[in-house]
């Protein structure tokens, strides 16, 4: 009999180890970087993890205000549309839900030309006043999310919940 039931808890221990290893192997890592260099600014998504990433849900915080659904594009339309801002000559690509970013893919988020008047911008793009987050699972739908610039994302939902 005591067998039985150390074999069982054995069981049930390997199954648990074996579930750890299957989910940590197409785990998502998404981060969030920014930089510069005498001819640019710029912020990136990259997908440090071995699994492709689901984007789930993706936000803007700017001066406090929330705005869901929208990006550094969208950030840059709505802030150019209220202000008094030069044009700048950007690049960008948008991150929608829906998206998946492969293990080792590079988003641009967005990237400025370094222009004579570029410095009414860097506090609207690059300052402390914003914030993306990013809600994204893994193809077991674990779910984490990444808020900010060189931030470590935070799980929000189990594989069991």
């Amino acid at each position: 009999m005591f067998i039985l039931i150390y074999q069982t808890s054995l069981a049930s221990k390997q199954f648990e180890l074996e579930q750890k290893q299957q989910l940590a192997s197409v785990m998502p890592y998404l981060q969030i970087f920014q930089g510069y260099s005498s001819e640019e600014d710029f912020v990136y998504l990259k997908n440090t993890g071995l699994g492709p990433a689901f984007i789930k849900h993706v936000r803007m915080k700017y001066n406090d205000e929330i705005f869901e659904n929208m990006d550094y594009l969208g950030l840059y339309r709505k802030v150019k549309k209220e202000g008094n801002h030069p044009d700048l000559i950007i690049e960008t690509n948008s991150v929608t839900e829906g998206m998946v970013i492969s293990p080792n893919d590079i988003l641009v988020l967005l990237k400025v030309y370094s222009l004579e008047n570029e410095d009414a911008w860097t506090d609207v793009l690059f300052g402390k006043k914003v914030e993306m987050e990013i809600e994204f699972a893994s193809i077991y739908d674990e779910r984490w999310q990444v808020s900010g610039t060189f931030s470590v994302p935070v799980k929000v939902k189990d594989f069991e919940d």
